[in-house]
């Protein structure tokens, strides 16, 4: 393993890594945790409902209180008008791509005391297809509702919905609905060559920008503690775009990466379905050691609620 600390800016190619480095810490010998900077104000410039979004966050939190409805308002809101600039540019995808694959903030999420969102890739066919969603008025609350959808169902021999679970039972009290699942693909793309496969990401530079707004976007309104991200080293480009400020705290190369990105704890490592054959130890190892690490950061937090219940 290899410890490294570095800050990389949007569009740079990442610096080598240099052994030679050490992990910046707090007096308490804890990484140190940057104060976190608002990714919403930067991008209001490209559309209304982000800054409208901004203030109305402001405005939630000033009472203290983050409640379902309001954020979620602001989500649908830049959602309508993401997707209606995005338009032109998908109508040539329309038989290819997803509906979009969009959250419904549960109270549960806001109400805990450890916000987790765990990211996959994408979706492997979701909710239809993306020309029959722009067709329809209630097309955001179908997707929404399908999002819904998925926290009653059972995990099955999904290895992505049972690690979700397995968030949950180690953060929320086993309860799915309070972990964000999240992708950072917004489509995935059918096609009948590639068989099972779905994979997105060198789809377009349409849906790749639109993706990375969207996440961008939601991580900024949402404001999690600790994000995980299950989706392998190969989606890398996608997790810097979206988060491009980023100081590592440790890299155990392609394989585990921890590292703090505006105030937030991350961690990125393989695809739950990955096939243990792909790293040098059982993909289980590493969400564990992922869990283990996250529950000492915010166990003061987390034996409060033990306590409460």
């Amino acid at each position: 393993m290899v410890h490294v600390v570095h800050n990389e800016i949007f569009g740079a190619r990442p610096p080598e890594i240099d052994p030679e480095e050490s992990v910046a810490e707090s007096p308490s010998g804890h990484p140190r945790v940057q104060p976190p900077s608002d990714p919403l104000a930067p991008m209001a410039a490209g559309f209304n409902a982000v800054g409208e979004g901004l203030g109305r966050r402001q405005h939630i939190e000033s009472g203290g209180i983050m409640l379902k409805q309001d954020l979620q308002s602001v989500l649908d809101s830049y959602y309508a008008e993401a997707l209606a600039v995005a338009k032109p540019n998908f109508i040539q995808h329309f038989r290819e791509l997803s509906a979009p694959f969009l959250l419904s903030v549960s109270q549960a999420y806001l109400d805990a005391p450890v916000r987790v969102m765990f990211f996959g890739k994408e979706t492997n066919g979701w909710c239809g297809k993306l020309g029959p969603f722009y067709e329809r008025p209630d097309g955001i609350a179908c997707a929404k509702a399908r999002y819904e959808d998925q926290h009653a169902r059972g995990t099955g021999k999904s290895e992505l919905l049972r690690q979700w679970q397995r968030f949950a039972d180690a953060f929320a009290g086993g309860d799915r609905a309070a972990v964000c699942w999240n992708n950072l693909m917004k489509m995935d793309w059918h096609r009948p060559k590639r068989g099972y496969s779905r994979t997105s990401l060198r789809h377009s530079a349409h849906l790749f920008d639109f993706s990375v707004a969207a996440v961008r976007f939601e991580i900024a309104l949402l404001k999690p503690d600790l994000i995980i991200f299950g989706s392998g080293h190969a989606y890398d480009r996608a997790l810097k775009a979206v988060l491009p400020n980023r100081q590592t705290v440790k890299v155990e190369p392609k394989a585990l990466w921890h590292f703090q990105s505006n105030g937030i704890d991350c961690f990125r490592t393989f695809h739950p379905g990955a096939r243990d054959h792909q790293a040098s130890r059982p993909i289980k190892e590493y969400y564990r050691e992922i869990i283990d690490t996250a529950w000492k950061t915010f166990a003061a937090r987390l034996r409060l609620q033990k306590d409460s219940t």
